[in-house]
């Protein structure tokens, strides 16, 4: 399979792998002139780089009960399917339109159909399929069908963030769909009809997307702005007051976005899809200006968020607006709306703050996450993500207990990248599933040669993501590794953060169930940084909780925090947990925490995260606790 993929990423331009795939998308339609090489390249580039098996475009007519395909990429190998027209129900439709999230996205799991009948499952899932995005299409707000994401050789999980990415391209990929319809309709028309949006009146974003292009190619862009709005979470309000106002919210914002802008002579305002729109005009500032631009566009959305909530006072509605100053230096169009599209991913929504600019600091990151994408691959063929052990004492004998395995990106080009810099942008695109073996392995690796050597060794620890939680196969992938080094799991531990428990408690209780029934020990990491739910530490079936550096900090700076904190170290541990303190760093909290009863520490005081090579002589070296967590390897 990775010899396949290899072989299709040498026939595609590498261009193709710089940028994200919203930006990828925009650029093949661009460039190409012709719909049909644009889509069949397109499908190609999406399947190969996102390690699908096959991409089909599902048209469906709903009066006629009919779906077909006339577009389809499968990997070598991979059956095609949809190659004549399918019937389906009105029920089993109804059931899977009204599963589309927001987003218009839909995640599918083979063994996970019970919701579906036996005939729409036969329609839903085809030719092999273990994992299925389904995301929706629309013209002109009309649902035409679907585009479906397949992955056939084994199930996967998605990340919001890449669900998000297909539903942009989705989006992009409907749109030229439909304009290429329009272009072979026989009725003038019905063209006529295709270059607006039926709800709101404005222009397609097929047109929208050629009348800035011109601009931009004539390169007459000094002093424009790219602005894409978005309300977050409005399917919430759709469901509170119904679809029918959710339209008529829509439509008010247009107009009031428009009468708020002073130059309309410039001005080219679409609607992408659903309730996210985009805006090309002139700019009222210079782009050094940035701050007045932000208090600017969010004065106008803080005015149209207070005008919703005097009309509905049950709803929240709430705006997000990135904006892209457009210089003559812009490479395209296309580049545009992912600036803009990238800086307002970014907004956290609410009343203040719900602008941010794409300034040089945001181009900076962008390109950053860009390339912590796309070398991915090449940086785990050369391991240049190197394993780093931070390891734990005991403050009573100064014996060393254990260890955290963390992990740095030692990249080619000499630059040193902290976990906090990749570790979100993986998870945000499920590649983080890919990274924590790799370091589980690592890990398991070093100490099968401690094992080998003789020497021994303390359990270590190894951070996990809650995206495991969701595949039911993850606790073999583990097991499995543990079986090829021929190493004991009571070895290693598996930590999840405080707040991947809270957020997805059920499907976390159920895989730290499976870890502890094989002899992998669980830990809670950085327990009191959020949520600090106390009921769940007596439910989850955890052995270690380690109290975040941040929360013992905060502690530690009055008489009361003291008090609170020894309080609840001791409940914790007369609970039957074992305590470790995070983030240790001074005399001072070394000594409050030993007379308040926290003797296991993790922090600079002992010790920083070392390199592997460091942290074999430092076993060498220092005292090893004989207590029960030791193993004797050899």
């Amino acid at each position: 399979m990775i010899a396949e993929q290899e072989k299709q990423e040498e026939m595609l331009e590498a261009r193709y792998f710089q940028n994200d795939i919203v930006a990828t998308a925009f650029e093949i339609f661009e460039k190409t002139n012709n719909f049909e090489v644009a889509i069949h390249l397109l499908l190609k580039v999406i399947g190969v780089r996102l390690e699908l098996d096959r991409i089909t475009i599902v048209q469906t007519d709903i009066k006629a009960r009919e779906i077909y395909s006339d577009y389809q990429w499968n990997r070598e190998g991979i059956p095609k399917v949809l190659e004549t027209v399918r019937h389906f129900d009105k029920e089993d439709f109804l059931t899977v339109f009204n599963d589309f999230d927001e987003n218009g996205v839909l995640v599918l799991q083979h063994d996970h159909m019970q919701r579906y009948s036996e005939s729409a499952t036969k329609i839903l899932i085809q030719g092999e399929a273990k994992t299925i995005v389904s995301v929706a299409m629309y013209c002109e707000g009309r649902y035409t069908g679907a585009i479906t994401y397949a992955v056939c050789k084994e199930k996967r999980s998605w990340s919001n963030e890449m669900l998000k990415q297909l539903s942009e391209v989705t989006k992009i990929i409907s749109a030229h769909f439909a304009k290429n319809q329009v272009m072979n309709h026989v009725y003038q028309g019905a063209i006529t009809r295709m270059e607006h949006d039926t709800l709101t009146g404005l222009i397609s974003f097929a047109r929208f997307h050629e009348e800035v292009e011109r601009i931009i190619l004539a390169n007459k862009t000094s002093d424009y702005m790219m602005i894409y709005m978005d309300f977050e979470n409005f399917k919430y309000f759709n469901y509170k007051y119904g679809y029918t106002l959710g339209d008529q919210v829509l439509k008010d914002f247009c107009s009031f976005i428009i009468g708020k802008t002073e130059e309309k002579h410039n001005l080219y305002f679409t609607r992408v899809v659903s309730d996210q729109f985009l805006m090309f005009r002139t700019a009222s500032h210079e782009k050094d200006e940035y701050q007045a631009i932000i208090e600017e566009t969010e004065k106008i959305n803080e005015e149209f968020m207070l005008r919703q909530k005097e009309k509905f006072p049950k709803s929240n509605v709430v705006l997000r607006t990135g904006i892209y100053y457009v210089t003559p230096e812009c490479r395209s169009t296309s580049y545009a709306i992912d600036a803009a599209n990238y800086v307002r991913q970014k907004v956290k929504g609410g009343e203040k703050g719900s602008v941010r600019f794409y300034d040089d600091e945001m181009q900076k990151q962008h390109e950053l996450e860009n390339e912590i994408v796309n070398d991915m691959k090449k940086a785990m063929e050369q391991k240049q993500f190197k394993v780093y052990f931070q390891p734990q004492y005991s403050i009573k004998s100064h014996e060393i207990i254990g260890a955290e395995a963390l992990v740095r990106w030692e990249r080619d080009n000499g630059t040193v990248l902290s976990p906090n810099a990749f570790i979100p942008v993986y998870e945000n695109n499920g590649k983080i599933i890919e990274l924590d073996f790799y370091v589980f392995e690592t890990v398991v690796e070093f100490i099968a040669e401690n094992l080998k050597a003789g020497r021994e060794q303390v359990p270590i620890s190894i951070n996990a993501s809650s995206l495991h939680a969701s595949d039911p196969q993850t606790i073999n992938t583990y097991i499995n590794i543990l079986k090829k080094y021929s190493v004991d799991p009571t070895m290693v531990e598996i930590e999840l953060t405080e707040t991947a428990v809270v957020s997805e408690y059920e499907s976390v209780r159920k895989l730290f169930d499976s870890f502890q029934l094989h002899g992998i020990k669980t830990a809670m990491d950085d327990f009191g940084s959020g949520y600090s739910v106390l009921n769940t530490i007596v439910d989850i079936p955890v052995d270690v909780i380690k109290i975040d550096r941040g929360f013992i900090t905060s502690c530690l700076e009055t008489d009361r925090g003291i008090y609170f904190l020894k309080h609840l170290i001791d409940m914790i541990r007369n609970l039957g947990y074992q305590i470790i303190c995070e983030g240790v760093e001074t005399d001072e909290q070394i000594e409050i925490l030993r007379q308040i009863g926290c003797d296991e520490i993790q922090g600079y005081w002992y010790s920083k995260p070392l390199k592997m090579e460091d942290y074999k002589e430092l076993l060498q070296s220092e005292k090893i606790s004989k207590g029960e967590t030791v193993r004797k390897l050899g």
